[in-house]
């Protein structure tokens, strides 16, 4: 199955993870977009905050609880956030209770799926969350994927249209566009003095355009 080889992957690379991903100028820069505008979302929030697929914690500092199907990225992660409640979990089998999360967020994980797992992760989500709750997640650009080499099996290579998420009883509150640059293409010295470029595409440009878009969810009870 996919989730087993997902498994399988990061756990093999959870003690190199976090230098691999995020320890370049490619990986600061992918973090400078994303984190002011996750801490823009979960702001003022008073309920129980949940990122599924967590890996190593970069981002459990803005979350209450982290699941991860990884073991071994968890490990890392509990050194990180010793103070914080993991699970070892799928994101579509979550052992929370009902209505018990106001946000729950997600990223760097759905481009690994495919629309069987979307599907039941969905019907997960809306177990979760409380009737006023949100869903964070970020999507692969599905028309400027249609445009790059796809990868190796399963890794990245999974871009739905957005209109899926309303099929699955999802309505888009908001949609956040990030990386339009080729910024893998940029000698490392330039990445970071051409992050306010990015982050004006993200305002004025197509958002079709950028690589990815970070989603703000909220359940649509009456479409499901």
């Amino acid at each position: 199955m996919i989730t087993d080889r997902i498994r399988e992957y990061y756990d093999e690379l959870a003690g190199e993870y976090d230098q691999d991903r995020f320890g370049n100028s490619y990986g600061q820069f992918i973090d400078s977009l994303e984190r002011p505008i996750l801490k823009r979302l979960v702001q003022q929030t008073k309920g129980s905050i949940l990122e599924v697929g967590c890996g190593t914690g970069r981002f459990l500092g803005l979350a209450d609880v982290g699941t991860d199907i990884s073991p071994k990225m968890l490990d890392v992660a509990k050194q990180k956030h010793p103070t914080k409640e993991l699970i070892e979990a799928s994101c579509d089998k979550i052992p929370l209770p009902d209505c018990s999360q106001e946000i729950i967020f997600s990223f760097h994980l759905l481009m690994h799926l495919n629309h069987s797992i979307l599907t039941a992760w969905s019907n997960e989500m809306h177990r979760l969350l409380t009737d006023n709750g949100r869903w964070i997640v970020d999507v692969p650009t599905a028309f400027r994927r249609k445009f790059r080499q796809k990868g190796v099996g399963w890794h990245g290579n999974f871009a739905p249209d957005l209109s899926v998420f309303e099929s699955l009883g999802w309505t888009i509150r908001s949609v956040h566009p990030i990386l339009y640059l080729p910024i893998h293409r940029l000698p490392n010295r330039f990445r970071q003095t051409v992050l306010p470029i990015d982050r004006m595409l993200g305002k004025w440009a197509p958002k079709r355009l950028s690589s990815y878009q970070i989603l703000e969810l909220i359940p649509n009870r009456e479409n499901r």
